[in-house]
């Protein structure tokens, strides 16, 4: 193999493990959580999805596989208003 080759492979495989570390550190960061995450360095994700009904307000977790209604610590349904239905 000439040296052009393999030049270009050695800048391919810095370029892939400088991204791979970025996505790592982007990953156990606490930067771009919501507050369905845990929060801090290394702490682990919900996966889920906060979505919000425009009409009512209503909030709910969604995980892609359906809706299911985010609750207050009294049992409200959160983000509903004050009827709290």
């Amino acid at each position: 193999m000439n040296n052009d080759f393999l030049e270009a492979m050695a800048i391919c495989v810095a370029i892939l493990a400088a991204l791979i570390l970025i996505l790592w550190l982007v990953n156990i960061s606490p930067f771009f959580r919501d507050d369905s995450d845990l929060q801090g360095w290394g702490a682990p994700r919900s996966g889920m999805d906060i979505k919000v009904d425009h009409l009512t307000g209503c909030q709910y977790f969604s995980s892609g596989r359906g809706l299911v209604p985010r609750i207050t610590a009294d049992g409200k349904h959160m983000g509903c208003g004050e009827t709290g239905k």
